[in-house]
């Protein structure tokens, strides 16, 4: 389980990358891997608000506020 996951588009993600420490380095599929306390940083400050004691949330369903917009330079 990957913990402070957060989709951008359709399977590509910002996450929590504990099993490494080269980031900025090329990993994966395309996911953006992130350090645990920088994943959780991100996670905690974006929308949508989950509720206390979640870990995820489907912002299109419940009635839950859409997610925060990534824009991402390269």
């Amino acid at each position: 389980d990957v913990p402070w996951i957060q989709y951008i588009h359709k399977g590509i993600a910002l996450h929590t990358a504990f099993w490494h420490d080269g980031f900025g380095m090329p990993r994966s599929h395309g996911c953006i891997n992130l350090s645990p306390a920088d994943a959780k940083y991100f996670f905690d400050r974006t929308a949508p608000n989950v509720p206390p004691g979640w870990h995820g949330i489907n912002a299109s369903r419940g009635g839950f506020s859409a997610g925060t917009v990534v824009v991402i330079h390269s």
